[in-house]
């Protein structure tokens, strides 16, 4: 078999690896925003398919009995540690912002709550840069009290927090979610 062929044959294998441990460990299930959910499968079954490529011209190389056998086996050993390092690495206890975030699809609620404190958190740090609110404010930890209090209501917490949306967009909070705001914020100062 030549280079190019077994170059080939390894970048299949690779790709195939890859769709198959994406599906097993779903790796991007914490990432809320499906843009870059969307990119980051592309970029994780790229990097096994080139794995999958340079590890079988490594191996091609070894089993052709060519010169620097030791050296295309090291490579070999290192691209299959390469390959699991994510999923070895990858452990439960996560960043606070990773817990926050969807673990899949199954719940809607989780996901839609992580959107808002990340929508939350977004507009409250480009007040600070226009100055309207103090550089010190802690955006995530008032946005986080704020949707979670929002939530805390009797209901479907998915419903409250889209009506949340389109409250804060007319400008017409009602009084309980007002008293919330100054409560969260004096939470977050105080």
């Amino acid at each position: 078999m030549s280079r190019g062929k077994a170059a080939l044959v390894g970048a299949v294998v690779g790709l195939v690896a890859g769709v198959v441990l994406l599906l097993a460990f779903d790796p991007v299930a914490t990432y809320t925003n499906d843009a870059y959910r969307q990119g980051a499968v592309v970029g994780y079954v790229l990097r096994h398919m080139a794995f999958g490529a340079i590890g079988a011209l490594l191996l091609h190389t070894v089993l052709r009995g060519e010169r620097r056998r030791a050296l295309a086996g090291a490579g070999i050993a290192g691209i299959l540690v390469l390959a699991a390092l994510p999923i070895v690495l990858d452990r439960d206890e996560a960043p606070e912002p990773r817990q926050a975030a969807p673990s899949g699809f199954d719940n809607a609620d989780r996901r839609i709550r992580a959107e808002a404190i990340a929508g939350c958190t977004d507009g409250m740090r480009q007040r600070q840069r226009r100055g309207e609110v103090p550089e010190a404010f802690d955006a995530e930890g008032y946005c986080t009290c704020f949707i979670d209090g929002v939530a805390a209501a009797p209901g479907d917490d998915g419903d409250q927090i889209l009506a949340l949306d389109e409250q804060t967009r007319d400008g017409r909070l009602t009084p309980r979610l007002d008293r919330l705001g100054t409560r969260c914020a004096n939470d977050v100062v105080g």
